[in-house]
């Protein structure tokens, strides 16, 4: 459970393009902790876990739950491809560089990767 945890904090952070200092401050503890917590070396109290759930704009149940939400039971891997690709350089770039750009682009790059067959189902909600 503390590497699920630690595993969506590091999610959260890169994908609000923060670095393990800012948060670290904000939770007014080290960034080394905050590394800890990342690999799930260390857990993290409650109440510190409020507090991370609060700064990311998320329930506190999505550190939580094992299940993805979308089903009762359904089960989310440790490491899902998504967030291996969250967790490289490469991928925060392309994160930041997809949220900084035009809807317009944003809709023409994933009916793009829509078409790859990446996609496999899935609705953009």
């Amino acid at each position: 459970m503390d590497a699920l945890i630690g595993m969506r904090l590091r999610v959260a952070r890169l994908s609000a393009g923060l670095s393990q200092t800012v948060v670290a401050d904000h939770l007014g503890i080290t960034f080394q902790q905050v590394q800890k917590y990342e690999r799930g070396a260390n857990r993290i109290a409650a109440t510190t876990l409020n507090n991370v759930a609060a700064l990311f704009g998320v329930s506190i149940l999505y550190f939580l739950e094992e299940g993805s939400g979308e089903g009762p039971g359904e089960e989310v891997p440790l490491r899902p491809k998504s967030t291996d690709l969250a967790m490289t350089k490469r991928g925060q770039r392309l994160l930041r560089y997809f949220a900084a750009s035009p809807d317009k682009v944003q809709d023409a790059v994933f009916r793009l990767l829509q078409s790859t067959g990446g996609d496999e189902g899935e609705r953009d909600d």
